[in-house]
């Protein structure tokens, strides 16, 4: 019994091997090819050769990406193109169908309608017109629907005019500028950047359109790009009086000789610049090559101070360059000067040295730090690596006011700097009826300057004390808060000794 039960699944198997040989590749002759989902190429080959005649109702195809060009179904695209602002229909506008192979285009009608078959597969849209750009729109996807509805929205084009100026007002040539797809109005009109590009005029003046809403542009001149951005443009008109600030960036170059005239290599170059809105100054460094050459780029339209330094010499003179937005490059030279020595001592009023006193000199034009030193027991000073200058001088100690000379000349060995006593500035405030004002500040201004330095006061009595000051003539100002100020003039401060600022405050 069981090898009957074997020999009969062995016969089982046999047949079902067979069925499957003899079907593979075929179709039966129950099926058709159009109930399989598939096109058969035999089929069609024996259609063509017993009927010359052409297809009806078989329109030229674009074979989607990931599309197969021998089996592709077709759908009736159709929808309506509006206008953004108002809803309205959008006549003669053409739809754009992309793919990685082509593309097929139909335009509106009368009513803003249109119609297009298209092969299965997925399109990139795009929509033009005579001023009008299309919004974003997602990627169309044709599959087995044979009628597929999309709606279009397009924006009236916006125009933009104005100047792209330096920092000085001046028109700028040959600026591109471009309207940026990397924002978020930018992304949501992608293709405006095929409409949104112009160069600016001999006058810095340009034109160019945009679609509306906030727009992002882009202002190249070599290597400099600024970004502007105008707000709430009205689409279909133009918005005028635009301006592009290009703070255009420039470049100095030069080279470092000894004193000889021979190449400087391995020096150190400064080139120095104050910093925007403050009264500091900020550096670059650069390094010579071996044929004395530097330089520096990316430099904004300003004045620049240019010093060399290398170990056994002494500093070049500095030198100043002006960049500006007609005048971007400079080229200068900077020779290292021969060792000098800058000499003296420091003495008192009565002709006393000062020992310890703090000496510092710099070159005059310099942007450098004050190179110092302290006087010896004797008062003497010696600075013995300067340039031929003209310098400046300053001496300072505790309980002296500081004493300066400027324009001396290297080399120089009997310099005198003399320090005299500090003074003070003493007085009380009062107000109309005598008695003491409590709180409020002085403004000590220099003879001949038109501001100065203030201070703070609080004191029950009004009384107030500065030190030290410098010996002289001053301006003082005193302020309180809901009373006039009271100007007091030719103050005199003694050396050692304390001026009188008292004052009474009235109501205004």
């Amino acid at each position: 019994m069981p090898r009957r039960v074997v020999f009969i699944g062995v016969a089982l198997i046999l047949v079902a091997v067979l069925a499957v040989w003899r079907s593979d590749g075929r179709v039966s002759n129950g099926d058709s090819p159009s109930q399989l989902g598939e096109t058969s190429a035999s089929s069609s080959a024996e259609t063509s050769s017993n009927d010359p005649s052409p297809a009806i109702n078989s329109p030229t195809r674009i074979t989607a990406s990931g599309g197969n060009p021998s089996a592709v179904a077709i759908a009736q695209v159709s929808g309506l193109v509006t206008f953004l602002d108002s809803g309205e229909p959008a006549t003669w506008v053409d739809v754009i169908f992309e793919t990685r192979d082509g593309e097929s285009a139909v335009t509106s009608d009368e009513n803003g309608r249109y119609s297009v078959e298209l092969a299965a597969g997925q399109y990139a849209l795009r929509a033009i017109g005579e001023g009008v750009i299309a919004k974003a729109m997602p990627v169309l996807r044709i599959g087995g629907a044979a009628t597929v509805k999309r709606n279009i929205v397009v924006a009236r084009l916006a125009k933009l005019s104005g100047r792209v100026i330096g920092s000085d007002g001046a028109g700028i040539a040959g600026v591109e500028i471009l309207l940026r797809n990397d924002t978020r109005n930018g992304k949501a009109f992608p293709n405006g950047g095929e409409i949104g590009a112009t160069t600016s005029e001999s006058d810095g003046s340009f034109e160019l359109q945009v679609p509306p809403g906030n727009v992002d542009l882009s202002a190249t001149l070599e290597s400099t790009t600024v970004f502007s951005s105008v707000a709430d443009v009205p689409a279909g008109v133009e918005t005028s009086g635009v301006e592009i600030v290009l703070d255009r960036r420039g470049e100095i170059a030069g080279r470092v000789v000894l004193p000889g005239g021979a190449p400087a290599a391995d020096s150190e170059v400064l080139v120095s610049y104050r910093r925007e809105g403050t009264s500091q100054f900020d550096t670059r460094t650069a390094s010579t090559d071996s044929s004395g050459s530097f330089g520096f780029d990316r430099l904004a339209p300003t004045v620049y101070v240019l010093e060399a330094l290398l170990p056994g010499h002494a500093p070049s003179a500095p030198v100043s360059v002006t960049l500006t937005a007609e005048s971007l490059e400079a080229d200068v030279e900077l020779s290292l000067s021969k060792p000098a020595s800058l000499s003296g001592k420091v003495v008192d009023a009565e002709g006393r040295p000062v020992g310890n006193a703090r000496v510092a000199q710099v070159w005059i034009g310099s942007k450098q730090r004050f190179e110092k030193l302290e006087t010896y027991a004797s008062g003497e000073f010696d600075f013995s690596m300067v340039g031929p200058g003209p310098h400046v001088l300053r001496a300072r100690k505790e309980g002296y006011a500081d004493a300066t000379l400027r324009g001396v000349m290297a080399p120089k060995s009997d310099v005198v700097l003399t320090l005299v006593a500090s003074g003070g500035l003493e007085g009380t405030m009062l107000d109309a009826g005598g008695g003491p004002v409590n709180s409020f500040t002085v403004e000590v201004i220099p003879k001949g300057k038109k501001t100065g330095e203030s201070s703070r006061h609080r004191s029950k009595d009004g009384s107030f004390q500065l030190y030290p000051l410098s010996p002289g003539t001053y301006t003082v100002v005193i302020s309180s808060k809901g009373l006039e100020p009271q100007t007091l003039g030719a103050v005199v401060v003694p050396s050692g000794g304390y001026g009188d600022a008292s004052a009474t405050l009235t109501a205004p």
